[in-house]
């Protein structure tokens, strides 16, 4: 059977020159990827300053693995996102990230995320009792993904429960100004200028940035003025209660918010990202609609469908979640027979290894047959990272969009409605355009 050709994003062959990296990476970062990575492990050059894009297996590895403390995250990655989630799991190294993740290890259990199994079916449940006819459903999934997070991450649900007095409609205000001013890279990013150096945008960013860290105040003052050890089963909870074994650390209150952020963009946005781009595949293959329309409930303790997550392993392959890593080296150091200085940017384009001609059969066509196999979910299948900074809300993402998807897929059959979206990133792959879908109530 011949399978569909999604839409994809041409990468340059030859690099970019450092203009045209500019000007086209203000749109879109994926679309600065050397096209040489589709088909080499490794591609060096220069633009401002010297790079090098990795999509060969053992050159990741030694990044992400074998050499990770050389390799932290970069200025560029520290400029767009520190302003937000500051001292936070996702952008501290060393031992302060270390702690954290020993801490918020037990937050993400199986056992903790059955806890959070009710809230999940609530939130899509009373989503999709709303859903239209016809939609863009990038909006529907946003506004899925926030209720999931709202509910799991502090247990704010709409209309009442445990804490009705936050609005959603506050909350999807100013998550949306995040994402479209905060939640970015830009050019001034790219350049490597300091962060005190003057933006035409700043201001706005700053009144963004302001709103939301007041709402994420709010939501932990009202939680530790009503402390109630062993009470309530979210993660904010189980983010206050958490101590790192080993150091008997607990987080204080400022790193209480970043990482409350970090959850909220972490299972926000990308989640709504891949249940829109998964949709949209299933919509133009309808056989696979079928496949999965009866699946058993998303339930950590029992086996996933596995035709379910054939689905969201091929859509989280062609459609990665964060698409481009980026890290810059400490120390001198060799990958693959290429010296790497000190202070060089690597970057790991996690499209282009998805992507790659050597690793994967007929690699831009979506077939999620090809997960038949359990190899190929192995070293060239990254959508969570890799090493020890894997994304710890690994599981909770796989169960919050197995659970969405049956859902929809027990409601509704699914048809496009519109143009193909487009593949953009300026952090997260975003479907630009947005997602034009019909449903029809079975």
């Amino acid at each position: 059977m011949k399978c569909p050709l999604p839409p994809k994003v041409e990468l340059p062959d030859p690099p970019l020159g450092p203009l045209q990296a500019l000007r086209i990476g203000r749109q879109n970062l994926v679309a600065t990827i050397p096209g040489g990575v589709l088909e080499h492990p490794m591609v060096s050059g220069r633009t401002i300053w010297r790079w090098h894009s990795l999509s060969g297996v053992d050159a990741i590895r030694r990044v992400m693995v074998d050499n990770v403390d050389n390799y932290p995250k970069s200025r560029l990655m520290h400029r767009a996102l520190r302003p937000a989630i500051r001292n936070s799991i996702m952008l501290d190294e060393g031992e302060h990230w270390a702690w954290q993740r020993r801490a918020m290890v037990p937050c993400l259990s199986a056992r903790s995320i059955r806890n959070m199994q009710p809230d999940i079916d609530g939130a899509i449940d009373s989503t999709l009792a709303d859903l239209p006819g016809e939609a863009d459903f990038t909006r529907d999934a946003l506004a899925i993904a926030l209720k999931i997070s709202l509910r799991v991450t502090c247990g704010l649900i709409d209309g009442g429960g445990k804490d009705a007095a936050f609005d959603h409609n506050v909350f999807q205000r100013a998550f949306t100004d995040y994402i479209a001013t905060v939640g970015r890279a830009t050019a001034f990013d790219m350049l490597g200028l300091p962060a005190s150096f003057p933006q035409p945008w700043g201001r706005g960013r700053a009144k963004v940035l302001k709103r939301l860290h007041a709402l994420m105040d709010g939501v932990i003052d009202r939680r530790l003025s009503n402390l109630q050890t062993g009470g309530q089963q979210d993660l904010l909870q189980a983010m206050i209660e958490a101590v790192d074994p080993q150091t008997g650390r607990k987080m204080s209150r400022e790193r209480l918010r970043d990482n409350l952020l970090v959850a909220f963009v972490g299972g926000h946005e990308t989640t709504a990202n891949t249940l829109a781009w998964s949709l949209w595949l299933l919509a133009t293959e309808p056989g696979w609609q079928d496949k999965i329309r009866n699946p058993a409930e998303a339930d950590p303790s029992s086996p996933p469908d596995p035709d379910l997550d054939r689905v969201l392993n091929e859509t989280m392959r062609l459609y990665s979640p964060f698409p481009l890593l980026f890290r810059e080296a400490i120390h001198d150091d060799v990958i693959l027979g290429t010296k790497i200085r000190a202070g060089d940017y690597v970057f790991i384009p996690i499209y282009a290894l998805h992507r790659h001609r050597a690793l994967w059969q007929d690699p831009d066509t979506f077939c999620p047959a090809r997960f038949d196999d359990r190899g190929a979910r192995m070293a060239q299948f990254q959508p969570f990272g890799s090493g020890p900074r894997t994304c710890p809300g690994a599981t909770l993402a796989m169960t919050v969009m197995r659970t969405a998807l049956s859902r929809i897929l027990r409601t509704f059959s699914v048809r496009p409605a519109g143009p193909a979206p487009e593949p953009r990133a300026l952090i997260a792959l975003r479907p630009h355009g947005g997602v034009p879908l019909s449903f029809r109530r079975l």
